[in-house]
């Protein structure tokens, strides 16, 4: 299982949501500037001579990350990071320095995590919550799990945000009822034991057009 290769436009910015299991990652690739990662969680699937980070491999022609954004240090946002950094350097790593939570799995992987920073730079500082307040988004990625996340009060909220014209997912919601998913063309994984680790895409271009593909149907939708 791996992140199926793909060009990338030029000029233009591609933005990859990837299918981590358990947590969320997205990778930003410019055709212009640096590449950019945010987060990267834990996969909690395993099965014996599987790779327990389908998915993950980089596009064709990444040979770095020169940005790494994390936003906090639970399991499901950070505890991928040592793996992916045994595969592809990181040139830089973004938080927010100190961990200040004991609860939850965080104290080791904050551990972990600092182990496999001390091999880039760190860029540490602190910022403000946002809420996302005031956005109209034209399209929205649900960047779920098959368990975790899209949440039936979740996706009627996003779904009722003004302006937007289509909802994808990177997980069908088995919690919720399939009123409450989207088109199956819209949705990269539809299981868990059939689960191939496949992305959501966006293509992103200078003039604020875009395209979305689903990496498992091919389903791509162009919005101006």
């Amino acid at each position: 299982m791996r992140l199926r290769p793909a060009p990338l436009p030029a000029p233009g910015l591609e933005i990859y949501a990837i299918d981590v299991e358990r947590g969320k990652s997205t990778l930003c690739v410019s055709s212009a500037g640096p590449i950019r990662a945010g987060g990267y969680g834990l996969r909690r699937i395993r099965r014996p001579g599987c790779d327990p980070y389908p998915g993950s491999g980089p596009p064709a022609g990444i040979r770095q990350i020169d940005f790494l954004v994390i936003s906090h240090y639970h399991q499901d946002h950070a505890g991928g990071v040592p793996p992916l950094a045994a595969r592809i350097p990181i040139r830089n790593f973004v938080d927010h320095c100190k961990n200040f939570e004991s609860v939850k799995d965080n104290g080791g992987v904050y551990e972990a995590y600092v182990k496999a920073r001390k091999a880039g730079n760190h860029i540490g500082g602190g910022g403000r919550r946002n809420d996302g307040l005031g956005a109209h988004p034209k399209v929205a990625i649900i960047h779920n799990g098959a368990t975790t996340g899209g949440s039936k009060q979740a996706r009627q909220a996003i779904h009722d945000s003004p302006g937007l014209l289509n909802l994808w997912q990177l997980h069908y919601a088995r919690k919720s009822d399939r009123m409450h998913n989207v088109d199956a063309r819209m949705i990269a994984n539809e299981g868990d034991r059939d689960c191939h680790g496949d992305w959501i895409r966006v293509e992103a271009q200078a003039d604020g057009s875009f395209t979305v593909r689903n990496g498992r149907t091919g389903f791509e939708k162009s919005y101006r």
